[in-house]
């Protein structure tokens, strides 16, 4: 069990007739053992090396076939941020979302392939999150397997093993704030805008595709008009 600032928590258990039988005793790994910090941010499990990943300290490893710790990975060998928001795996693939980046690890090669910064993705460094979504020949399963990277706008971005795919609009909002009030109502058949104006902001929502779109800053605007 991971902790928010305990480290991880080994309970083993076993089974009866009455059902699970757990030991009073529980095996602590922190900081003053074997991790580099208490503050556990993901766990994931693939080819047999437990990785778990630090809000401030990296990677840590560990080899269940060896029953034995690997190096660490932090900012001092290959990562870019030892602050690690989370991972995903996929078959034959780890990413890790280090900072405002993501790693993308090959498990079978055991190399790194690529670094994906995530204003590379047009993403805002907040609200990061990262899942994997695995192909399971489902009706609404994808082609392949692959990795969903978000920062809490409604836009997600698609990863397939190193490579950027596509992006998902799951939900937009203006960005005008509490004092926005509608400016002009552009008419085109189903294809019109609605304007809401803000201090700095124009907000526009399309109305045929029912999301908001790019909003203009009007400083900006402004500014290019000299």
């Amino acid at each position: 069990i991971s902790t928010e600032s305990l480290g991880i928590l080994q309970i083993n258990y076993t089974f009866d007739s009455a059902g699970l039988i757990f030991p009073d005793e529980v095996t602590v790994f922190d900081s003053s053992n074997y991790l580099n910090s208490n503050f556990i941010s993901d766990m994931k499990l693939t080819n047999d090396i437990l990785y778990i990943a630090t809000e401030n300290f990296g990677i840590n490893r560990y080899n269940l076939n060896s029953e034995s710790w690997l190096p660490p990975w932090s900012s001092s060998n290959w990562l870019s941020s030892n602050n690690i928001h989370g991972m995903a795996v996929t078959s034959g693939w780890l990413h890790i979302f280090a900072g405002s980046s993501i790693h993308v690890y090959d498990t079978n090669a055991m190399i790194e392939r690529n670094i994906i910064s995530i204003s590379d993705m047009n993403l805002s460094n907040s609200g990061h999150s990262i899942n994997a979504w695995s192909n399971l020949n489902l009706q609404r399963s994808p082609n392949s397997d692959m990795v969903l990277i978000g920062d809490s706008s409604g836009k997600l971005v698609t990863i397939v093993g190193e490579d950027v795919e596509d992006s998902i609009i799951l939900a937009t909002s203006p960005k005008s704030g509490e004092n926005a009030q509608l400016t002009v109502f552009i008419e085109d058949g189903d294809q019109g805008e609605i304007w809401i104006s803000g201090n700095e902001i124009l907000d526009r929502f399309d109305n045929k595709n029912k999301l908001w779109k790019e909003p203009i800053n009007i400083q900006n605007l402004y500014n290019d008009l000299g």
